[in-house]
């Protein structure tokens, strides 16, 4: 069968099949035959701090943690000097898994910890004799994705400033850009975000790894909505948002798996073939939130190092030249193709995630 042909038919066949009342799951979607990816070109990737919807301050000084005690700056360099609430009371910045609070400079025993304690309360950060106030404008409470849905968390607006700027010269701390054509965001605003403990996130290599607990340092994530590390605590592929109640659980590999995916990090290397907003769809082995597959074109099965079988890049229809940027990043590296993986990849011990492209006929696999 020719490539086009077979992206041909991946369109009508989901559709037709869809149409007759069969039900697609895994075993439906079209499956290119062979996946081996010719030479050339540096890859386009998104930057360090996954893609272009990570926090700033400042010129666009990018971060997405912070460590709660002060003790520590984070790999830009900005460090937390100080927390206060807007009628000057002096805290030091905590957080409760999910929640942010604070606890009274002059007696820590005392939490402030309440949504009316914390509206307007400012987090100054500091990095080489520059200073930034980070306002905590709103808070509101949100449903995750998987259930138990019950559970509503805090998402956070937040404003940022130099010090010594006035109000007026704020501008959102998350930018939350080309984020429309993803319907996971939908009842989210584009300039929140998330906290959360418990994981540590290395946008560079794209690792997950868990969180160190001592008195040294406490390292939480601010995940603004566009981010992987947001999509992933919505998904419950967090300590944080991990719970007992209907098993959902994630062990790292499972959430380093899903990281690679979210990602893109085909080559298991870090840098990513996705751009913010990119449509995907997406399964994942515990089935904790699964999209819909009808009329979609398999991507790869993703386990914790990358790809173990790769068909269509999520980005070639829009970028014809992504197999050449990919084969750049990591030369003479090919990957089966998903179809024989495909009907039994929630069997396979070190498979965790199956993502798919929204049906669009991109150019065939070279």
């Amino acid at each position: 069968m020719s490539s086009r042909l077979r992206h041909a038919l991946a369109l009508l066949v989901p559709a037709a099949l869809a149409a007759c009342g069969v039900d697609l799951d895994e075993s439906t979607i079209i499956a290119a035959d062979t996946v081996d990816p010719p030479p050339d070109e540096p890859p386009p990737t998104c930057p360090p701090d996954e893609c272009g919807n990570a926090a700033s301050v400042g010129t666009d000084l990018l971060f997405f943690e912070l460590e709660a005690r002060g003790n520590l700056a984070n790999h830009s360099g900005l460090k937390i000097a100080d927390f206060r609430t807007d009628d000057d009371v002096s805290m030091f910045v905590d957080i409760d898994s999910v929640k942010l609070y604070g606890r009274r400079r002059s007696d820590p025993s005392q939490k402030l910890q309440s949504d009316a304690d914390l509206l307007d309360a400012e987090i100054r950060l500091t990095r080489d004799g520059e200073d930034f106030y980070v306002r905590i404008a709103a808070i509101t409470y949100k449903k995750l994705w998987v259930t138990p849905s019950s559970d509503l968390v805090p998402v956070y607006t937040f404003k940022t400033r130099p010090v010594g700027a006035s109000l007026d010269q704020e501008r959102p701390l998350c930018k939350g850009t080309d984020l429309a054509a993803d319907d996971d965001w939908a009842g989210l605003g584009n300039n929140d975000a998330v906290v959360f403990t418990g994981d540590r996130y290395d946008g560079k290599q794209k690792q997950v790894s868990a969180a160190p607990g001592n008195d040294v340092e406490k390292w939480f994530n601010v995940a603004c909505i566009g981010t992987a590390s947001a999509k992933m605590f919505f998904l419950r592929f967090t300590a944080a948002t991990s719970t007992a109640s209907e098993n959902r659980i994630t062990t790292i590999d499972e959430r380093q798996a899903m990281f690679k995916a979210l990602t893109a990090d085909v080559c298991g290397t870090g840098p990513s073939f996705t751009v913010d907003g990119e449509p995907l769809r997406y399964d994942n082995k515990r089935g904790f939130r699964r999209t819909s597959f009808t009329g979609t074109v398999v991507e790869a099965v993703w386990g914790k190092d990358g790809p173990l079988c790769f068909d269509e890049p999520r980005r070639l229809a829009e970028d014809p030249d992504v197999w050449d940027r990919i084969h750049a990043e990591c030369p003479g590296k090919t990957w089966p193709a998903c179809k024989n993986l495909l009907p039994i990849w929630k069997n396979v011990p070190t498979a965790f995630v199956l993502t798919s492209n929204p049906a669009t006929l991109g150019p065939p696999p070279p």
